[in-house]
C-alpha cells in the first residue's frame, strides 16, 4: 500500500511540507522543507508525534484563522486533533465554488502568484484511506501582503488574475 501524502503550508512560509500517513506504518510523519530544498521529519518537534496507529489524516483550518490544524484518524484509539497555534507568515484561504452539478469545482486549478513564484493546486476530493478534505483551499504567502490569484475551471474557462490582500478568506464563485 502506498502512503497518503498531503502537501501543506503549516508554517505559511511558501515552502512545501508533507504530511504522510501509511496504513502499514505505526505512525504518521510530517516532513518540513528546509531552505536548501531537503526535508526533515518534524512531528516530534511540532509536538504532534503520537504512538497511536494512524490510519488517515487531514490538514484543515478548523477555525478559519489561516493556520492549518491537524486531524488524525487512529485505529483502535480516539481521533486526534491538534490546533496550529504558530502565527508565522501570511496566508490566504480560497473558497472556490460553481453551479451544479460540481459545486466544489473539483478538477479546477488554482494559481497563486507570490514574490517567489506561482503555487498551483488542483481541487480534488478524498486523499486516501480514512483521510481527505474538501472546502477552503489554504496557501501560505510568507511575507507577501498581497498576491494575485486565478482559477482554471474544470471546463477550461480561466478567470483573470485578481490581486487580493493576504490573511483573509476570498470567495470565488461562478
Amino acid at each position: 500500500m502506498n502512503p497518503r501524502a498531503a502537501y501543506i503550508h503549516p508554517t505559511n512560509m511558501r515552502r512545501q511540507e508533507i504530511l504522510s500517513v501509511d496504513r502499514l506504518s505505526p505512525q504518521f510523519c510530517v516532513l518540513l522543507q528546509t531552505t536548501d530544498g531537503t526535508f526533515s521529519e518534524a512531528a516530534s518537534t511540532a509536538d504532534i508525534a503520537s504512538t497511536s496507529k494512524s490510519r488517515g489524516a487531514a490538514l484543515v483550518d478548523l477555525n478559519n484563522d489561516g493556520q492549518l490544524d491537524l486531524v488524525v484518524v487512529n485505529r483502535g484509539n480516539n481521533l486526534e486533533v491538534s490546533q496550529n497555534q504558530h502565527q508565522t507568515g501570511n496566508w490566504l484561504l480560497l473558497d472556490v465554488h460553481q453551479i451544479r452539478p460540481n459545486r466544489s469545482a473539483v478538477g479546477s486549478f488554482i494559481k497563486v502568484h507570490t514574490s517567489i513564484g506561482v503555487q498551483t493546486r488542483e481541487i480534488t476530493v478524498g486523499g486516501g484511506h480514512a483521510g481527505g478534505t474538501i472546502g477552503l483551499q489554504h496557501f501560505g504567502l510568507g511575507t507577501d501582503r498581497f498576491t494575485k490569484i486565478k482559477v482554471i475551471w474544470p471546463d477550461g474557462d480561466v478567470t483573470d488574475w485578481r490581486t487580493v490582500q493576504a490573511n483573509q478568506i476570498v470567495h470565488i464563485h461562478r
